[in-house]
């Protein structure tokens, strides 16, 4: 009898094991929610008052990790409690509205300026995953680097220098971080379950160049063609010399680091196969 036992329940073993290995694929919708950083290094990002009695600056959040983003993932279970993931996904950045009070210097006028900032990119994020086997809610854990591409961060400034509209777009380079989330996992059926996690992403993004794709004055003319390049580009760099800035070449500046760390809540369905 106590034989019978032990060869049932290595049966029993043997199969929970074998139905908690194999590959699965996720689809998740994620609504990223930005760490509360306040440091900000332009006018874009800080809240700014100029008026003939002097100025006022304070410092605003200026982290780019809000947003949507939507993803498909593939992986798989060595056993039951260890695997690896890759995910596949893109980030659509929230708005980020700014409002700002200028002065013209030459009107001594004051005059509104109101800066929409937002960042997208692409982003793949392979991942180990850590997982208990229960019938009824199953946790688990994820942990992995997230690196980005094609990334472009938009700047669109309305009432710029009291003109029109000013549209920058920033690019180049390659954010990356590390990302790790604890999950919950409920089985519909057999094949399909619904998972839900909370997620933390530390992420930054140093880009290569910057350039004025539009820009108009208050009766919607377009006057980007009377700029020089060196005042629609700009290219970011460690170090640079004077002579290295001239009309027909883009601008020199220092390398800026854009924050795009995020809290995350993620919800999708899981298919085993």
């Amino acid at each position: 009898m106590k034989k019978n036992i032990i060869i049932l329940a290595s049966m029993l073993f043997c199969m929970t094991s074998s139905q908690a290995q194999g590959l699965y694929v996720k689809a998740e919708g994620s609504f990223a929610l930005g760490w509360p950083w306040t440091y900000s290094a332009n006018e874009a990002s800080n809240q700014i008052e100029m008026s003939t009695t002097g100025t006022q600056v304070h410092s605003k959040n200026s982290n780019f990790g809000n947003g949507i983003s939507p993803s498909i993932s593939a992986g798989y279970m060595f056993n039951s409690n260890i695997g690896f993931e890759i995910g596949l996904g893109y980030q659509f950045g929230k708005n980020r509205v700014n409002k700002n009070t200028f002065l013209n210097p030459s009107t001594l006028k004051t005059y509104p300026v109101e800066t929409r900032l937002k960042c997208d990119w692409f982003w793949v994020n392979p991942q180990f995953v850590l997982a208990t086997q229960n019938s009824g809610f199953s946790p688990y854990g994820r942990l992995g680097v997230r690196i980005g591409f094609s990334p472009k961060m938009t700047i669109l400034a309305e009432n710029k220098d009291d003109l029109g509209v000013q549209k920058t777009e920033i690019s180049g380079g390659m954010p990356w971080g590390f990302n790790v989330a604890l999950g919950i996992k409920k089985e519909l059926t057999e094949k399909i379950s619904f998972f839900g996690e909370l997620e933390m992403l530390q992420m930054n993004y140093s880009p290569t160049n910057s350039e004025i794709v539009e820009f108009k004055d208050a009766q919607g003319n377009d006057i980007l063609s009377t700029l020089s390049e060196k005042n629609t580009k700009t290219e970011f760099t460690d170090s640079w010399k004077s002579p290295d800035i001239v009309d027909e070449s883009p601008n020199k500046a220092a390398k800026i680091n854009i924050p795009m760390s995020s809290f995350k809540l993620n919800f999708g369905i899981r298919f085993n196969f």
